[in-house]
């Protein structure tokens, strides 16, 4: 295969789309960077990527290790907070008086 031939082929496809054409390298980098952003290992990243020393993936998507490490505190801070609305419902009338209402319905009638 012609090595000009994903580079052209991918080219085509995106003017027939109608999107802004970027490399094979960029649909690379938004792939670690969408792995790691979902919070995939590093090392699975950097597996996948074909580093050969994890440094390397750490050094290149550091920004979105610190955007997943944001997520993570907003996580557990959500999880820890005593302000959301979990309890608050009303609760379902129980069986009992359900059944009630229905019998006095009943001997209404």
């Amino acid at each position: 295969m012609n090595p000009q031939t994903p580079f052209e082929w991918l080219k085509g496809y995106c003017e027939r789309i109608g999107v802004p054409f970027r490399n094979i390298h960029s649909l690379r980098h938004l792939h670690a960077s969408l792995l790691i952003f979902e919070g995939v290992d590093v090392v699975a990243v950097s597996s996948d990527m074909g580093h050969s020393v994890v440094g390397t993936t750490l050094n290149l998507y550091s920004h979105m290790l610190q955007e997943a490490k944001a997520r993570n505190c907003d996580a557990i801070s959500n999880a820890l907070s005593f302000t959301n609305d979990i309890g608050t419902e009303e609760e379902s009338p129980a069986e009992d008086d359900t059944e009630t209402e229905t019998e006095q319905q009943v001997l209404a009638l």
